[in-house]
C-alpha cells in the first residue's frame, strides 16, 4: 500500500488516498474494503456471510417472494457502457412502488467480475448483466455459489423480468367467491368451537370444506368452515339448491334458528404493479 507520493505505508486515516496492489481480482469504481487483523478473520468472515446466503435466480426468487421470505428486490447491476446504466436506473423508478422496494447494491460498467458474484453471495442479490458477458471463470464461480448471472441484449425484457419478480413483492389481493347460501332450519348440537345444524339451500350450492359466514338480520355475527355435509344421512361433496342438507360448522360463534350461512371460497390473486 501506498500514499498518493508513492511512499509504502501501513495503515491510512479516513478520507487519505491510496494505491493499493496484489488484489486477486480488478475491483469496480465503488468497491468497498474491509480491513481484518489476519487472513484467517477474512477467510472466517467470507464464509460465515456464505452460509447465510440463499441460492437465487429470478425464478427461485419469485418464490421466495410468494412464500413472504423475500420483501426487498436486490440487485448487483452492470451494462456495457454508461448511458445504458442510467437508462435502467430510470426504468427501475418507473416500476418500483411505495409498497415494493428496488436496492441496486452494486452497479459498474463493463463485464461481471468474481467481485460482482462474491457481492451477490454476500448480499444475496440478483446478478444482473446488459449486452456484457462474464468469463468462464466468473460463470465457475456463480454455479460454485449457487449465483444465477442473467444477461439481457433488449432493454424491455430485462425491465419485464424484473417487474414480474417484483409483483410478488405484493401482498396478494384476497378475492372471495360466493358458493351459496342455506337458511338455518334446526340447531342440533352445540359446543364451543363446533356447531351442527340442519338447513335448506336457498341458492346457488353448499360444498364440504368451505369457509362459512353466519349472517342475522343482515349482519355477519361470525365466520367458521364446513367441516361435514350430509344429506339423509349420507355424507356428501355437496348439496344443491332447494334440497336440505346438515352440516357440522367449526365456529365459535353463536347459530340460532333463522340464521343464514353464506358459503364462499377464497382465492389469492397476484397483484400487478401499478394497481
Amino acid at each position: 500500500m501506498e500514499n498518493y507520493l508513492g511512499k509504502k505505508i501501513k495503515e491510512a486515516l479516513p478520507a487519505t488516498p491510496v494505491r493499493v496492489a496484489g488484489l486477486q481480482d480488478i475491483p469496480d469504481f465503488g468497491d468497498r474494503f474491509l480491513a481484518v487483523e489476519n487472513d484467517k478473520i477474512a477467510k472466517e468472515l467470507v464464509k460465515t456471510k456464505t452460509i447465510k446466503r440463499k441460492v437465487l435466480s429470478i425464478g427461485e426468487l419469485s418464490r421466495d417472494i410468494r412464500e413472504g421470505k423475500v420483501k426487498e428486490l436486490k440487485i448487483v447491476l452492470k451494462a456495457d457502457v454508461a448511458g445504458s446504466l442510467e437508462a435502467i436506473k430510470n426504468s427501475l423508478k418507473n416500476i418500483s412502488t411505495l409498497k415494493v422496494k428496488i436496492n441496486v447494491i452494486h452497479e459498474g460498467v463493463g463485464d461481471i467480475t468474481e467481485s460482482d458474484v462474491n457481492m451477490a453471495v454476500a448480499s444475496e442479490a440478483l446478478v444482473i448483466g446488459f449486452r456484457i458477458k462474464a468469463q468462464i471463470e466468473v460463470m465457475n464461480l456463480a454455479n460454485r455459489e449457487k449465483i444465477k448471472i442473467s444477461i439481457y441484449d433488449i432493454i424491455y425484457q430485462l425491465l419485464d423480468d424484473l417487474a414480474a419478480t417484483l409483483s410478488g413483492l405484493l401482498e396478494p389481493e384476497i378475492i372471495e367467491t360466493e358458493v351459496g347460501r342455506l337458511q338455518v332450519l334446526a340447531v342440533f348440537k352445540t359446543s364451543k368451537s363446533e356447531k351442527i345444524i340442519g338447513g335448506r339451500v336457498t341458492t346457488g350450492k353448499i360444498e364440504n370444506g368451505v369457509e362459512a359466514r353466519i349472517v342475522r338480520d343482515r349482519d355477519n355475527v361470525g365466520t367458521g368452515k364446513i367441516t361435514n355435509l350430509q344429506q339423509n344421512k349420507k355424507d356428501m361433496s355437496e348439496v344443491l339448491e332447494g334440497f336440505e342438507a346438515g352440516l357440522k360448522v367449526e365456529t365459535t360463534a353463536k347459530i340460532l334458528v333463522g340464521d343464514s350461512i353464506e358459503c364462499y371460497k377464497k382465492e389469492e390473486r397476484v397483484r400487478k404493479l401499478g394497481e
